[in-house]
C-alpha cells in the first residue's frame, strides 16, 4: 500500500520519449527491493563496475560532453509498502536535446552510485545525506531534508564531465536506454502525474491571464466611457457657444432695426 506522493513544487515539462530498463535489469534486483521491478531499478556491482562494456543493443557510449544531461531534479518521494516498507525517490531527468523521463531510485541506489564514483575517482568530494539508524526513517521532515541532500548530490555528480561519462552514472540516470512512459503501470502513472501537473499549471496561467484580460477590458471600457463623456461635453459646449454667438448677432440686428431714426440723426 502506498502513501500519498509528496511532490516538490517545480514546473515540469514532460516532452521526451523513453524506454524501460526493467526487463533488462530485473535480474540484478536485490532481495530487499520488493516493490515492482520497474519502480526502483537497483544497481548491482556488475552494473556499476565503471567498465566500458556496453550491453547488446545499447550502442557505444559517445564521449561528447554535449551528452551531459541537465541537472536531474528530484520531484518528491513516496513511501511504499508491499512485503516491506521503503521509500523511493522520483527523479526527472532532462537531456541537452530536450528529451526527458522520470525514474525511481531508493536511497541505497544513491549509496551504491556514490561508492562506485568514489572508487573510480578517489579524489571526488561527493557527499550523501547520512543514514539514520535509531529514528523514524519515514518522518516527513527527515525525508524532506534527505530529498534536498540527494538533489545536491545529483547536482555535484552531473557537474563533472568524467562522472557523467562513467557507466555507473549513465545507468543510474538511464542515459543509455531511457524508460518509456507506458512500459509499466508505475511509469504510466508517473507520466500521467507529470501531465496533470503541467495541465494544472497551464490552467492556472490561463486563468490568471484571463483575469488580467478582463481587468484590462474593464479599464479600457472605463476609459472609453470617460472619453465619450468628454466628447459629449465638448460637443455640448461647442453648440452652446455657437448658440450664444447667434443670439448675440440676432440681438444686435434687432437693436439696429428698432432705432433707424437714431442712426439717421446721427
Amino acid at each position: 500500500m502506498a502513501t500519498p506522493f509528496v511532490p516538490v513544487p517545480f514546473p515540469v515539462d514532460r516532452t521526451g520519449a523513453c524506454k524501460s530498463l526493467a526487463e533488462r535489469e530485473c535480474e540484478h534486483q536485490p532481495p530487499e527491493s520488493t516493490f515492482s521491478e520497474r519502480v526502483v531499478i537497483p544497481w548491482g556491482e556488475d552494473m556499476l563496475d565503471g567498465s566500458s562494456t556496453v550491453l547488446e543493443g545499447e550502442g557505444r557510449v559517445r564521449d561528447s560532453w554535449v551528452e551531459r544531461p541537465n541537472t536531474p531534479t528530484l520531484l518528491g518521494y513516496e513511501i511504499l509498502e508491499e512485503r516491506a516498507k521503503f521509500t523511493v525517490y522520483k527523479i526527472h531527468v532532462t537531456t541537452a536535446e530536450g528529451d526527458s523521463w522520470v525514474i525511481f531510485r531508493r536511497y541505497t541506489d544513491f549509496c551504491r552510485l556514490n561508492d562506485k564514483v568514489k572508487e573510480l575517482y578517489p579524489s571526488s568530494n561527493l557527499a550523501l545525506p547520512p543514514k539514520r539508524w535509531f529514528k523514524d526513517n519515514y518522518d516527513e521532515e527527515f525525508l524532506e531534508e534527505r530529498l534536498s541532500g540527494l538533489q545536491t548530490f545529483l547536482e555535484s555528480v552531473t557537474s563533472h564531465r568524467e562522472f557523467v561519462k562513467s557507466e555507473a552514472v549513465r545507468h543510474f540516470l538511464c542515459l543509455v536506454d531511457p524508460p518509456g512512459p507506458f512500459d509499466s503501470l508505475v511509469e504510466s502513472r508517473a507520466f500521467c502525474e507529470t501531465l496533470e501537473e503541467t495541465n494544472h499549471r497551464l490552467q492556472r496561467e490561463l486563468l490568471d491571464n484571463q483575469r488580467e484580460v478582463d481587468a484590462l477590458k474593464k479599464i479600457l471600457e472605463e476609459k472609453e466611457n470617460h472619453f465619450s463623456l468628454l466628447v459629449k461635453k465638448a460637443e455640448s459646449l461647442t453648440l452652446h457657444t455657437e448658440s450664444s454667438e447667434d443670439h448675440c448677432q440676432q440681438t444686435e440686428m434687432t437693436v439696429t432695426d428698432t432705432n433707424p431714426h437714431k442712426t439717421e440723426t446721427a
